[in-house]
């Protein structure tokens, strides 16, 4: 396979000028979905999808302009017309119609079968043709047949799989060409002044996984009628944060075999993220660098051409010309990153 050019965004200047000049057809569609009041919006399609872009649809124009600025960037530099595109973990979609209306053919493909459902109803309800494809599937299993997708676009979601190689894996079977991937920068300073206010819900959220691994546990004697004293089940419930149910399972038969150090079991496993949701095994943002990201796509046979942080203004950023200083600056500076690769035959 021929070496792929890739091109930098332009200077810090084209990109204002060109955040005008996103397709007017981008902005209208954001702004038609979105000019029913809050109960229409709840009633057509879901609470949740209206929380999710509160923001969005609160906001005026130049606020979906915006929106709509990192699919018009990518789809100018790195997209071609009537090219198959994979939107992996693509949500309600709303970046999946966007991706379409440049020529697209883009499959949608999620997990969550209630956004998967949201989106059929925003494709039927608009009443156009744009080529979009909705699926439900797993990135760490894609439904799909080999090297049939030309680009895969990921934005916000391998922050939550729960095995990123695996994910890797499959989209190097799947792909011809090029993958895209979107995601909050681990060491951006803005990003680690943020996450300090999330402390308060990644507590609840922590409370909720272990009561969802106490009733992993107690399901499962009840199942197999066993019984085991109160202060077993709170042991391992413990000693467990951050497991999915399979591993729960594990420790909890290597305790029935003879092995009593709970602790000691739960160490052999390694240290975990603890904010997991044990029976799916999804993260609640389990965060990366551009680099590591970058090093985990080059062991997988990928070739990682450049990492550019996603703003539409950046002059700091093109000003410098050493590329050492460049990489500092957005690393530290831009709470976004997207690492673009292609895949090496």
């Amino acid at each position: 396979m021929s070496k792929i050019k890739v091109k930098v965004f332009p200077k810090w200047l084209v990109n204002k000028l060109r955040l005008k000049n996103v397709p007017q057809r981008a902005v209208d569609f954001l702004c038609n979905l979105f000019k029913m009041d809050r109960r229409q919006i709840e009633e057509r399609y879901s609470k949740y999808f209206y929380e999710y872009y509160r923001e969005l649809i609160e906001g005026e124009e130049s606020d979906k302009n915006r929106y709509a600025l990192t699919c018009h960037l990518i789809a100018q530099e790195y997209t071609a017309k009537n090219a198959t595109l994979l939107d992996l973990g693509c949500g309600f979609g709303l970046q999946s119609i966007l991706f379409s209306l440049y020529g697209n053919n883009v499959i949608a493909l999620d997990i969550s079968r209630k956004k998967i459902r949201t989106l059929r109803k925003i494709l039927r309800y608009e009443n156009s043709n744009f080529r979009v494809f909705p699926i439900i599937g797993s990135a760490l299993k894609l439904p799909l047949r080999s090297h049939s997708v030309d680009f895969v676009y990921s934005n916000e979601v391998i922050s939550h799989l729960p095995n990123l190689m695996k994910c890797f894996k499959e989209i190097r079977r799947i792909l011809k060409g090029i993958i895209i991937i979107s995601d909050t920068n681990k060491l951006c300073l803005k990003t680690r002044y943020t996450l300090a206010f999330f402390q308060e819900r990644r507590k609840k959220s922590r409370l909720v996984y272990k009561e969802m691994r106490r009733k992993i546990l107690i399901n499962y004697c009840n199942a197999e009628k066993k019984r085991f004293p109160r202060e077993v089940i709170e042991k391992i419930v413990d000693a467990t944060d951050g497991f999915t149910k399979k591993e729960i399972l594990q420790i909890l038969s290597a305790y029935i075999e003879g092995h009593t150090n709970i602790m000691q079991l739960a160490k052999n496993f390694g240290k975990r993220f603890p904010y997991r949701e044990p029976t799916s095994g999804i993260y609640e943002e389990r965060l990366f660098t551009p680099r590591l990201i970058s090093t985990a796509l080059k062991s997988m046979g990928f070739v990682t051409q450049t990492r550019l942080p996603i703003v539409a203004y950046k002059p700091l950023y093109d000003v410098v010309q050493l590329p050492v200083i460049k990489e500092i600056l957005s690393v530290v500076l831009y709470p976004k990153y997207l690492v673009v690769s292609y895949r090496q035959t």
